[in-house]
């Protein structure tokens, strides 16, 4: 489930690649790192939600609406989403839209992207890697509600 040793891609504040470093010493310490989101859409415009596993270091059992995860060492933000929808999905992305990127927390670079599929039920993977124990595809507006339930 989660390599403590995994490398991440560590940067400055400006975004600049720094040298790799583990996943539990970026996490204990104040190392800005790379993370993507991929909101991932059908031609109904739902969206495709995951919830959480109970076993997750951060938010257990919460539903989320974007697939995510950190960029590893090697990756860059492209790649590293389009690894992390395969992983936790099966799914496997040729087009996806870069919609930019916020900081999140404090030493948190996010970059941002939507993919659209052509079905809802393209998710070939049942629970591949234990990190999330369902998907469903909602209605864009009611993700808001959704978001931070364990239900």
């Amino acid at each position: 489930m989660i390599n403590s040793n995994e490398l991440l891609s560590v940067v400055d504040e400006y975004d600049t690649p720094q040298k790799p470093m583990p996943r539990h010493i970026v996490k204990k310490g104040n190392y800005w790192f790379r993370a993507v989101h991929v909101w991932i859409m059908n031609h109904k415009n739902q969206v495709l939600v995951q919830k959480r596993s109970l076993k997750k270091d951060q938010s257990p059992g919460f539903w989320e609406p974007a697939v995510a995860g950190h960029i590893t060492s090697g990756d860059n933000y492209f790649t590293g989403a389009v690894r992390e929808v395969r992983e936790e999905t099966g799914i496997q992305l040729i087009n996806i839209l870069d919609l930019g990127e916020y900081l999140a927390d404090e030493f948190f670079v996010v970059k941002v992207f939507n993919a659209f599929v052509k079905e809802e039920g393209v998710v070939t993977r049942e629970f591949p890697n234990r990190e999330h124990v369902r998907y469903k595809w909602v209605d864009a507006l009611d993700i808001p509600p959704l978001v931070g339930k364990m239900t």
